[in-house]
């Protein structure tokens, strides 16, 4: 929803014109804003000068570290990024304007809690799961995933917004600062002790079940039970109290996947498109990440693949019989391991799809922001 303009907003920031307001947080305003060449989009600006200079120098720092991560990330994933001016004063970004409401004003905007429905909560975590894996895969963690930033478009795609907290995981800078929103943080986050990337997956978690009627913000309570099988299951893995017992994103659609989730809301497709390597990753290194995961969670071969080796194996194996029983003991440990070594060697539709398309290959890092 668009709110009027305050009376000390200005009208112009840039070559932007101002529409009105979207929303406000700690560290910014963000305006329904237009330009001739791009149309309507999402400006947010930076709130500057009235807090210690410290802290504004903070905030600038978060602020940038939004603009790196958004540029980084797929449209599915979020609203992309377009434009913006860290040397500005205040800094501003600019971003593609998705028309929509957050889940928690579709969820309990006028203060009456409406839940999704069975089909409704299963797409919401399957199209979100896909994006934070995506996110995650990129080498970002969010660290502040919450009702209010998942925005759900009028296409009912929900995307994940306000990078403003985000981490890099190869950044080494530490910070005793608590990032997140209380209500929605993990047990890691309000201990102040190191997070990964599976302190997303807590608050996502409790994200679902808020969208399902099973988590007051307010109380703390939560009841898994509002949630049927198979995610209720997990769910429940995703609020484990130690991080370590959590399971990834990519488990997670991989799980989802496996119980026809995924493809019942078209987000297997989805996951191609999404999916990207990681910057700097290659082929080799994910099927290095493959031949880590244990034989029965891995997806294999096309079935007429598997069948045609086979079969040729088998004939093979007949030629070296008739070769001489001295040559079998070879023959048969030759085969043995050729087979071992078809069995391990798996890959995901993603990956597919990514060697067709040319984007196995490594990529060139993305250079930082100026400013």
């Amino acid at each position: 929803m668009t709110l009027p303009l305050l009376p000390d907003d200005p009208q112009l920031i840039g070559r932007y014109r101002l529409l009105g307001r979207l929303g406000q947080g700690g560290q910014g305003v963000v305006y329904l804003a237009e330009a001739d060449d791009l149309g309507r989009v999402a400006l947010k600006r930076l709130i500057a000068g009235t807090l210690d200079e410290l802290a504004d120098r903070r905030a600038q720092v978060r602020f940038k570290r939004e603009v790196v991560a958004l540029r980084q990330l797929n449209e599915k994933c979020t609203a992309p990024i377009l434009d913006w001016d860290l040397d500005a004063d205040p800094p501003y970004l600019v971003s593609v304007y998705v028309p929509g409401r957050s889940l928690h004003e579709l969820v309990a905007g006028d203060g009456a809690v409406r839940p999704l429905r069975r089909d409704e909560l299963e797409g919401l975590a399957v199209r979100t799961i896909t994006a934070l894996s995506a996110v995650h895969r990129k080498g970002i963690m969010h660290r502040d995933i919450k009702p209010k930033n998942i925005l759900i478009g009028r296409d009912s795609r929900p995307r994940i917004i306000d990078f403003g907290v985000a981490k890099m995981l190869n950044s080494d800078t530490q910070s005793r600062e608590i990032f997140g929103t209380p209500a929605f943080m993990s047990p890691e986050q309000h201990r102040n002790d190191r997070v990964k990337t599976k302190t997303d997956i807590y608050s996502w978690a409790l994200t679902i079940l808020f969208a399902a009627g099973g988590y007051d913000p307010e109380s703390g309570k939560s009841d898994v039970n509002r949630v049927g099988d198979p995610l209720r299951g997990m769910l429940e893995a995703c609020l484990a109290e130690d991080q370590e017992k959590r399971p990834s994103a990519h488990e997670l659609h991989w799980q989802m996947t496996k119980a026809g989730i995924a493809r019942a809301h078209g987000a297997s497709e989805e996951w191609t498109a999404v999916s990207a390597m990681p910057s700097g990753g290659t082929a080799a290194g994910h099927t290095r990440r493959l031949l880590a995961t244990p034989w029965y969670l891995r997806p294999y071969l096309p079935i007429p693949v598997s069948v045609g080796v086979t079969t040729a194996l088998t004939t093979l194996a007949f030629v070296l019989l008739d070769a001489g029983a001295e040559k079998v003991l070879p023959a048969a440990v030759g085969l043995f391991v050729v087979t071992l070594m078809l069995f391990s060697i798996g890959t995901d539709p993603a990956h597919h799809s990514q060697v067709r398309q040319g984007r196995g290959r490594p990529r060139k890092p993305i250079p930082p922001p100026p400013g």
